[in-house]
């Protein structure tokens, strides 16, 4: 039986994020607290908005707008 495995990469490099799918994207910020928070850039509508109106995901990252 095959294994999979799993990588874990962290990047501030718009060229990483630009060949990721939206899916694979994981977002760690910090609460008022803080605590880490992980949000998914892919369950927000607004983001999905923007990549259909043809907006790339590095664009987005480099604007600060995947986290909305």
């Amino acid at each position: 039986a095959a294994e999979k495995k799993q990588v874990m990469v962290t990047t501030h490099s718009t060229e990483v994020v630009k060949y990721a799918t939206l899916d694979d994207i994981l977002l760690i910020s910090r609460d008022s607290e803080g605590y880490s928070v992980i949000s998914r850039p892919g369950d927000k509508d607004e983001v999905k908005a923007f990549l259909e109106n043809e907006i790339g995901i590095e664009e987005l990252y480099v604007q600060n707008l995947l986290g909305l």
